[in-house]
């Protein structure tokens, strides 16, 4: 009597080996970074589908989702292998490479968000050494997801990666949704919502002259949405050095210009935003924070950013890119002019060109993508 083989249902496990406090029936009550948001937000609602879903990370606190399963990190040895388990690997750069040989079967996805600078920040090795040691296992991974082509190519130039299976997927964070109007606020409002490490200084610059103009600069850079208590703000020096501006506590209280807000939760992110017309990002990093540019592109306000990295990408015609001197003595009086012939001259342009970077940037549902990705 022969039998009749039956394949087992694609099962999503979600690798996240940060720390994060995770609590209550909704994981989005608390304050997270961008790319936690990005992987809770896939796995709800790929759970939402019918998908048996995983998540394994590092976290305090008993998430209580009846649709996705949590378990801690150190249980990861417990992932049973076979094609139709769906590995999803967040920024994660060595373990991998030791789970290949015993997930042959599975499938095996690497999500990043970090540039070859980032990298080299995270590993303090040179990129020539990093891309020797990351090219052996990234070959090896089914796909590789970038937050944008500038990512992509990136990698590319740095690492010598050109793997045919990576792909960019935009629209990561999708749980602020699209806004079809601009916020009703008075346009002199501005928020900043990354990293302290990457814009601070700069932004506190520009407070000093834009608050004599009429603006209001509001910050949720609190760096303890990433678990680092002494996290010390930096800029360029202009001549391809950092000045370390001391710990961000310290800084923030220096800072008279700036209102600094405590960290929100998730579910209020899209509501604070849109307490704000202008989102203002003058990265200096080239770490970006493609996760906030979007969050503020879809609550609709409009980006003004420096010309780093995937910025000027992700932003496009529906805000200004501008040239990032943090270090030049005539920046913040550029910069607010800037911000000042965008409140007087071009907002309407701006805002309709929001419609046209929309259709770019929603080409493909994030829930249809990463099924087409993971192969669910």
């Amino acid at each position: 009597m022969s039998t009749v083989r039956r394949d087992r249902t694609p099962q999503v496990v979600i690798v996240n080996r940060s720390d994060i406090v995770l609590g209550g029936e909704d994981p989005f009550s608390h304050p997270l970074p961008g790319s936690e948001v990005v992987v809770l937000n896939l796995a709800r609602q790929l759970a939402g589908l019918g998908i048996e879903v995983h998540y394994y990370g590092r976290f305090s606190g008993q998430p209580r989702v009846s649709t996705v399963k949590f378990k801690p990190v150190k249980h990861i040895g417990d992932i049973e292998d076979g094609p139709h388990v769906r590995l999803l690997w967040l920024r994660d750069y060595s373990a991998p490479d030791e789970m290949f040989s015993r997930l042959s079967q599975a499938r095996h996805v690497l999500l990043t968000e970090d540039s070859s600078l980032d990298m080299v920040a995270i590993h303090r090795q040179t990129m020539p050494v990093i891309g020797k040691r990351l090219r052996p296992y990234l070959e090896r991974f089914d796909a590789v997801v970038f937050a944008s082509q500038w990512h992509r190519d990136n990698w590319r130039r740095d690492f010598l990666y050109s793997e045919a299976t990576s792909r960019v997927i935009y629209n990561l964070t999708s749980h602020v949704p699209w806004e079809e109007t601009p916020p009703t606020v008075a346009r002199q409002r501005i928020v900043h919502t990354s990293h302290p490490r990457k814009a601070l200084a700069a932004v506190a610059k520009i407070a000093h002259t834009a608050t004599k103009r009429g603006f209001t600069i509001d910050c949720f850079a609190d760096p303890r949405l990433y678990q680092e208590e002494t996290c010390r703000v930096i800029y360029p020096n202009g001549r391809g050095g950092w000045v370390d501006a001391g710990p961000f506590a310290q800084y923030a209280q220096s800072c008279r210009d700036l209102r600094f807000r405590p960290s929100s939760s998730v579910n209020d992110m899209a509501g604070l935003l849109r307490e704000h017309a202008i989102f203002l990002h003058p990265d200096y990093t080239g770490e970006t924070g493609c996760n906030t540019v979007i969050e503020a592109l879809r609550a609709g306000l409009v980006p003004v950013v420096s010309d780093q990295g995937a910025l000027p990408e992700l932003v496009g015609s529906a805000g200004l890119v501008l040239a990032s001197e943090p270090w030049s003595e005539e920046f913040p009086a550029t910069w607010t002019t800037a911000l000042e012939d965008l409140v007087e001259c071009q907002w309407d342009k701006l805002v309709a060109a929001r419609h046209e970077r929309r259709q770019t940037l929603d080409t493909e549902p994030i829930v249809q993508a990463w099924t087409d990705v993971l192969r669910v």
